[in-house]
């Protein structure tokens, strides 16, 4: 199983969230599982880019973290740590449905205790006769990127249909999404890019021959 993963830089854009669900799109901050192990969120500051980028924060949010973290560069690593725990608990189990094989309880209590904690961070409000959760004002904003995470792994795990869950078919890539495909066809995270690259692949083998 992992044992380390190398950093990659990478500015996150919408276009990189291929998942189908912002659960999936957290696990897949993690790239090349099984081969070489890519970590495409190296510290805080991507952690509340991605955030943004997929809609669990506002931009006010994500400049309020911000400059939290600069100010508690501490506090920032801390929280940094912590997703990195909850997220590689998330891929396991993930990988551990899409296999067919029992999760592990220590995996299952870790992100049990995110999805609680972030449950926690919500508060029923009215307005006009309409009804939505908001933060508590409690809430710090440097740990609105992690609690949103833990939210969004909530809804996706009580929700979602894992016949559905797939692997993108690159060995090298290692990113899941879900298959709503006419048939449930689809091989690749993102045609574009790994489909093209495995079709490439393929002609230049066939060349060698």
């Amino acid at each position: 199983m992992m044992t380390r993963l190398a950093p990659i830089q990478h500015e996150w854009r919408p276009k990189d969230l291929v998942g189908g669900h912002p659960a999936l799109n957290f696990a897949n901050t993690v790239s090349g599982w099984g081969t070489d192990y890519e970590d495409w969120l190296t510290d805080y500051a991507g952690l509340a880019r991605w955030a943004q980028v997929s809609r669990l924060i506002g931009a006010d949010e994500h400049r309020q973290a911000t400059r939290m973290a600069a100010v508690n560069p501490a506090a920032a690593e801390r929280v940094y740590a912590e997703m990195a725990e909850l997220r590689l608990a998330f891929i396991r189990t993930l990988h551990a449905i899409l296999e067919r094989r029992n999760t592990t309880a220590a995996d299952v209590a870790t992100i049990d205790r995110w999805v609680k904690t972030s449950a926690m961070a919500f508060e029923l409000q009215e307005s006009a006769g309409a009804f939505f959760n908001e933060w508590k004002a409690s809430v710090s904003a440097l740990e609105k990127p992690l609690l949103s995470a833990g939210g969004v792994i909530g809804r996706f795990l009580f929700d979602a249909d894992f016949k559905k869950l797939k692997l993108c078919a690159l060995p090298t890539c290692g990113w899941l999404f879900i298959d709503v495909s006419k048939n449930s066809r689809r091989r690749w995270c993102d045609m574009s890019v790994c489909g093209n690259l495995a079709k490439a692949r393929r002609f230049q083998a066939r060349r060698r021959v």
